[in-house]
């Protein structure tokens, strides 16, 4: 016998919904850094209403208390029934939904109708890297930086919550408060700072992102020298204890994991080497060839939430309730993404040193 990872109520689910995007930022998983067109080993898949409404009937729905529609592998706007998808959520239940953007997509009126539909329901993440076209595409390629922050501020004149946010490097370290004031100026409610951490590749720090740009020119991202106030690095979270031991911050917060597939994973840093393993079939072998994780491909028909309900699969699946937190024990044999996220010990140093790469 054993006991329930997570409480079958109040779930804070975290979902993919879509992997095409219009942006080609350099440090995004879905990013070829060789003329930053899609990685060529991606699909384009997105989930249609019928998907929606198969994974998440209403029964599930009540037991979630926020769903976060991320941008894992692709922008969730890009997804042609997105609206359709929030109408069914608005409609079927009173779930928080939050999403994040590059914000360059669609048009102002098709915003503001989508925030009378939903209300305070939504909470949308505008992504505002500069206070120019030049600064902000620096980062976020082929977005146009008046149409985020027109299609924020339509969102923003409804009852719905639009909100920005900015990725520090470099090039924009010393305009981080102009970039707030012209968030602000747009209808931002709230903003938030978060500094990249691509930078530090195979346990080493590097000062600079290399890669060739859409007209196959040698470039480079220079990471940020200085720390923002109550910025924090993607990945991070907040300071552990030194010791070995692993605590869970996605179980900590009742947050589980839904790949564009339909797979159910326990936090984003498992999903994302399962998901780029999977499609690209080499590679991640030391993650593909790690016990547990063994055991979740074993068993992933059963994981799977087109093919078992989500209350289901956390209610009865020995993997998530028995192996994976049982693995905690020890950081040596456990999955290296608990270890490295996760462990205080391990944290805490990767912290100090800086960053912490995915």
């Amino acid at each position: 016998m054993y006991g329930r990872m997570y409480r079958i109520d109040n779930l804070n689910v975290f979902i993919d919904l879509s992997t095409y995007c219009n942006a080609g930022c350099p440090q995004c998983h879905r990013t070829d850094p060789n003329g930053l067109g899609k990685a060529e080993w991606l699909p384009l898949i997105q989930w249609s209403i019928d998907d929606f409404k198969q994974a998440f009937p209403p029964h599930v729905l009540d037991v979630c208390n926020v769903l976060n529609i991320c941008g894992t592998w692709g922008d969730p706007f890009m997804n042609k029934h997105i609206g359709q998808i929030i109408d069914y959520i608005v409609d079927k239940s009173d779930c928080k939904i939050t999403i994040d953007t590059n914000g360059s997509i669609r048009d102002e009126q098709w915003w503001w109708e989508l925030g009378v539909r939903s209300g305070k329901q939504l909470e949308v993440t505008f992504a505002v890297d500069g206070t120019t076209q030049e600064m902000h595409q620096r980062y976020r390629r082929y977005t146009d930086l008046n149409t985020v922050l027109s299609n924020m501020k339509a969102l923003s004149e409804t009852e719905a919550q639009a909100g920005a946010v900015t990725i520090q490097f470099k090039h924009n370290q010393d305009h981080i408060t102009a970039i707030k004031q012209l968030c602000e100026d747009n209808g931002a409610e709230f903003y938030k700072i978060v500094q990249s951490d691509r930078f530090y590749i195979q346990e080493k720090l590097h000062a600079s992102f290399e890669f060739v740009n859409e007209h196959g020119e040698a470039d480079q991202l220079d990471r940020a020298t200085i720390d923002p106030p109550n910025s924090h690095v993607a990945g991070t979270g907040g300071k552990r204890n030194l010791s070995n031991q692993i605590t869970c911050r996605w179980k900590f917060d009742n947050k589980v994991l839904v790949n564009i597939d339909g797979q159910v994973l326990p936090c984003c840093y498992i999903g994302n080497n399962y998901w780029a393993r999977k499609i690209a079939s080499k590679g991640y072998e030391e993650f593909y060839n790690n016990t547990v994780i063994k055991q979740y491909y074993a068993t992933q028909d059963a994981h799977n939430i087109f093919k078992n309900s989500l209350i289901e699969i956390l209610s009865n699946s020995k993997w998530f309730n028995h192996i994976l937190p049982n693995s905690w024990q020890d950081v040596k044999t456990t999955v290296r993404q608990c270890s490295k996220h996760c462990s205080g010990l391990i944290k805490t140093k990767q912290q100090l040193k800086g960053y912490i790469n995915d």
